[in-house]
């Protein structure tokens, strides 16, 4: 993958915000890089840019390969579709 290296230092947070400002402003819908900011959760970010090897996990009890070469940036979603959260866990529980 094209971001799995140190090819990729450009890829961080502060990136991910400025292109969104951009591209929500190329399309006439603008929005602010602190509107940005409260899209995503990014004390859960995840980098797997470096990762050694590929893990497998388990999610919703369902074997799952770590996304080794990828950044994660996690989108704030606690709270906003009702009831229950626990389907964002990560401790392989079935409902997640």
């Amino acid at each position: 993958h094209p971001c799995g290296s140190k090819q990729a230092e450009w890829l961080t947070p502060e990136y991910l915000i400025g292109a969104l400002c951009e591209s929500t402003e190329k399309v006439g819908d603008k929005i602010s890089p602190d509107e940005a900011r409260q899209l995503f959760e990014m004390q859960h970010a995840q980098d797997f840019r470096e990762a050694p090897d590929q893990k497998v996990v388990r999610r919703g009890g369902i074997p799952y390969l770590l996304p080794t070469g990828w950044y994660r940036f996690p989108l704030a979603v606690n709270g906003k579709y009702g009831g229950d959260d626990g389907w964002l866990g990560n401790g392989g529980a079935t409902k997640e």
